[in-house]
């Protein structure tokens, strides 16, 4: 927010709204929603200024009541740029997507959209639908997507094949082969996601106990300054302002904040450890995982484990290989 604000006054809208919308990612509060949309106004973004003005309405302190027609004044002027898109689904366990990206939450009451074609799609495990529709600034529309459709109502589509008839045992193997490539591709694609995310998820960790242990620091240092003032006034070295037999009130809380900084320094060293092990083996299993056509069913899988270790003198990683892994 520091960071938004100083960009904001020398004029670098740009600069200031990315440093706000990092805020918010990091804070779903009103006041950094309103202080985006704000700046996305002034940038004529007025779809992501609509969703931060709608945002802000919808979580209005009661002490800024008042401001509730100013904001509303706000988003008429961005309603005026763009069109909205209410979705209805028929089942609510369905993916909805909106121009390839996906909804959250999905159905959803009201979309912001730029004026124009949009394609609305939903897929769920009884079927799919998808359709495009189209909205024109300041317009209103209602899209309902159907994917509970009993299989007998698709049309029928004639395939002409050339290629010589296969034996239905032909046609089983290359069945079973297809599904065991897409197995292999599905459990690629996952460990992927599965190891992305975890090292990121490692590397806010670390990041967050960087931040505690640069203000565990700043305090001691703070407190270091306020000792060394007492002990010249004490006409004592800076040293030996906490040797009396009862120390100055400050000399625990210095010892308390420079154990805090080392702390959260370990910490922070093992998890950036951890987030860097976790992509490199999650890239290594990646692109070395085994093909479909040279696993067989009589092998036994083989699994490495992983957990992060910490101790009084540092941390790491550790791995392990083993043969008699049961997939739960």
């Amino acid at each position: 927010m520091h960071r938004g604000v100083a960009e904001y006054r020398k004029g670098h809208l740009e600069a200031a709204r990315a440093a706000f919308a990092r805020a918010f990612d990091l804070k779903r509060h009103a006041a950094i929603a309103a202080t985006l949309a704000d700046v996305e106004t002034k940038l004529e973004l007025y779809r992501p200024a609509a969703e931060h003005w709608s945002f802000y309405l919808a979580h209005l302190p009661p002490e800024r009541e008042n401001e509730r027609k100013d904001v509303e004044t706000a988003l008429e002027e961005c309603r005026r740029h763009l069109g909205t898109i209410s979705v209805e689904v028929d089942t609510t366990s369905a993916r909805v997507t909106l121009d390839g990206a996906r909804i959250v939450p999905s159905p959803v009451e009201k979309i912001w959209v730029e004026p124009g074609d949009h394609t609305l799609a939903a897929e769920s495990k009884q079927g799919a639908d998808r359709i495009v529709i189209s909205v024109a600034a300041g317009e209103s529309k209602t899209a309902v997507l159907h994917t509970v459709t009993p299989p007998s109502s698709y049309p029928a589509q004639s395939v002409t094949s050339t290629t010589p008839k296969t034996t239905d045992a032909a046609q089983g193997s290359t069945s079973q082969r297809q599904r065991r490539e897409e197995a292999g591709t599905g459990a690629r694609t996952a460990v992927l996601i599965v190891g992305g995310a975890a090292a990121a998820a490692a590397a806010i960790v670390g990041t967050t106990f960087t931040v505690l242990s640069l203000r565990a620091g700043n305090s001691a240092d703070e407190i270091n300054r306020q000792l060394d003032e007492a002990a010249a006034e004490r006409m004592l070295p800076p040293s030996g302002i906490c040797a009396p037999v009862t120390p100055a009130v400050g000399c625990s809380e210095l010892v308390k904040k420079q154990t805090e900084q080392e702390r959260y320094r370990k910490v922070a060293i093992g998890s950036f450890v951890t987030a860097g092990g976790l992509a490199a083996l999650t890239a290594g299993a990646y692109f070395f995982w085994p093909s479909s056509s040279r696993a067989t069913v009589a092998t036994r899988p083989r699994r490495w484990a992983l957990a992060p270790w910490f101790s009084a003198t540092g941390a790491g990683i550790e791995l392990s290989l083993s043969d008699d892994w049961i997939a739960p």
